[in-house]
């Protein structure tokens, strides 16, 4: 099997989070360009044209990185990254959802801005937007981790995001994502703990840099 993404990506990073804490060395990770994400030929893989894809084999794909990472749990179910609870199952699935639907996309607006000729008041929208929902995700916090007691997709959903938070934010001049948020806090130095969460946040780190630069 072969994920297509890139460091960069905080959507593909999610499913590298998956596998780096799985351990699943039989999966290949792919780094592409921007040029080939958006030719023709991976328009053969994803017609969607958007990162991650998991290629099962050639010619079977699945892509949406929570799609993505649901199979992984449900092929490679141990270590388990999601609670046996149905109660608790949900709740890692709707902190998947506050990620994708509501908090990724102002701030993917956001940083398309040029920072030193941006429109000041879209700006100013997109960082209010962004506060609103990291607001409601520290309300939704479980402790130590994102869903509660134990490490799961959920964790795996935002961590990239928040890791990008928090070098979009400052260039805007906005408070950092952690202020007056103890919780988010408290989880974001827990993840950095784990040893292959870590290793693919650096990777993400690093590539971010470059490309913000």
């Amino acid at each position: 099997m072969k994920l297509y993404g890139a460091d960069r990506s905080n959507f593909a990073s999610k499913c590298r989070m998956v596998i780096s804490e799985k351990g699943l060395t039989e999966i290949e990770i792919v780094s592409l360009s921007k040029e080939y994400i958006e030719s023709k030929e991976f328009q053969r893989l994803n017609p969607l044209r958007k990162i991650p894809v998991l290629e099962i084999e050639p010619g079977r794909t699945i892509f949406e990185s929570e799609v993505i990472n649901e199979y992984l749990e449900e092929r490679f179910p141990h270590p388990p990254l999601m609670p046996t609870d149905s109660e608790a199952r949900a709740r890692v699935r709707i902190i998947g959802r506050l990620h994708d639907l509501y908090l990724e996309p102002p701030l993917r607006e956001l940083a398309r801005l040029d920072s030193k000729t941006r429109d000041v008041r879209m700006a100013d929208v997109r960082v209010s937007e962004i506060n609103l929902r990291l607001y409601e995700l520290e309300h939704l916090l479980g402790e130590p981790w994102a869903a509660g007691a134990m490490f799961t997709l959920a964790d795996c959903s935002i961590a990239p995001t928040i890791l990008y938070l928090t070098l979009v934010l400052p260039i805007f001049g906005a408070l950092s994502a952690f202020n007056n948020r103890p919780k988010l806090t408290k989880w974001w130095s827990l993840i950095h703990t784990r040893p292959a969460s870590k290793k693919v946040l650096s990777e993400q780190l690093a590539e971010l840099r470059v490309m913000l630069a």
